[in-house]
């Protein structure tokens, strides 16, 4: 646990490094609301952070491209989502530390060039990025490199769909037996709490599903 939360406070920092210093590229918590939520149906994004290893491997250097052409793979992402079938609706970049805006620039291109997203037909403006020039911070107990420079992706995507329909699946499982639904009411809950809940996850779900058929249905007419 002591190494994840490790994880998830580099990750955080990464996100909010633009808020908290000034840098090349500013945006502001409404702009990453605005940016990455542009229904308010799709509110939850993934997160991929690079670069990912151990703090023990000092001697590697990881180029500006090396971070950003790495976060749409499974070793980077802090939920387990597959790209090449999804498809994203929005996307932000946030890379900090020793940078060339030239360098990231053409990092960016590469990340475009080879299609390691597939956004949706109505967003192609796609990818927001933020450039800071402020040094990844490493806490003295942490088994995690830090290095000259990071990169952190938000992504709203429907990759998150078999996320959630995993959850609603458990949840009728365990709802179906009763199982530890006791405890809950003793503390005030009702059971319709948890019905209007599952459906409003059913509901996110369906929307993924939505859109998914929509792009396939899309595809299948150009490529006709």
């Amino acid at each position: 646990m002591d190494d994840l939360n490790h994880l998830l406070t580099q990750s955080i920092s990464a996100i909010t490094v633009d808020i908290r210093f000034d840098g090349n590229l500013h945006p502001t918590l409404a702009d990453f609301q605005t940016n990455l939520v542009p229904y308010p149906r799709f509110p939850f994004v993934s997160i991929s952070f690079a670069p990912i290893n151990s703090f023990n491997r000092t001697c590697l250097q990881y180029s500006v491209e090396d971070l950003i052409l790495s976060l749409p793979t499974p070793t980077n992402q802090l939920a387990k989502i597959n790209h090449k079938t999804s498809k994203a609706i929005a996307n932000t970049l946030s890379v900090r530390g020793d940078l060339i805006p030239k360098a990231v620039g053409a990092a960016y291109g590469k990340f475009k060039s080879q299609k390691l997203l597939t956004f949706v037909d109505w967003n192609q403006v796609g990818t927001k990025c933020g450039l800071n020039y402020r040094h990844p911070t490493r806490l003295p107990d942490s088994p995690l490199y830090s290095g000259q420079r990071s990169a952190c992706m938000l992504t709203n995507t429907t990759g998150l769909r078999p996320i959630f329909s995993g959850i609603v699946e458990k949840f009728d499982e365990k709802f179906g037996r009763k199982e530890d639904l006791g405890r809950f009411l003793d503390d005030g809950a009702e059971e319709t709490d948890f019905v209007e809940a599952r459906e409003s996850l059913s509901h996110l779900v369906a929307g993924y599903c939505e859109v998914d058929k929509d792009m396939e249905e899309e595809e299948e007419l150009q490529d006709g």
